[in-house]
C-alpha cells in the first residue's frame, strides 16, 4: 500500500478528480482550503495581494495502481505548468 498526497490549485479539481476516478480510486480525504508558496508559481494565500487556494487529497491505494495514477497526473501538469500540481507517494507500513 502506498499513500498519495495531492497538492494542486483549486482551478484543477476538475482533472484532479477526474484522474483518480479513471484510475479506479474511490476513497480519498480532501482538505479544501490550503496556502502556501511554491517555486514553480504565484503564492496562493486566498489574500487580496496573492490571491487563490490549493486543496489537498490523500489517499492509500495499492502499490499497482501508482504508476497509472502518476501518469495521468503528469499530463495534467504538463498541460497546466503554471497551476502548481505537486504528487508525494510514500510507504504505508501499517493502516487501522
Amino acid at each position: 500500500m502506498k499513500q498519495v498526497t495531492i497538492i494542486y490549485n483549486v482551478a484543477l479539481e476538475p482533472r484532479v478528480l477526474g484522474c483518480l476516478s479513471h484510475c479506479g480510486v474511490d476513497a480519498y480525504t480532501k482538505i479544501p482550503v490550503a496556502h502556501g508558496v511554491g517555486h514553480a508559481s504565484e503564492p496562493h494565500m486566498g489574500t487580496h495581494i496573492w490571491p487563490g487556494e490549493n486543496r489537498i487529497i490523500f489517499s492509500v491505494v495499492d502499490e499497482e495502481k501508482i504508476p497509472h495514477i502518476m501518469e495521468s497526473l503528469r499530463k495534467i501538469k504538463q498541460r497546466f505548468p503554471e497551476e502548481g500540481l505537486k504528487v508525494i507517494v510514500s510507504p504505508v507500513e501499517e493502516l487501522l
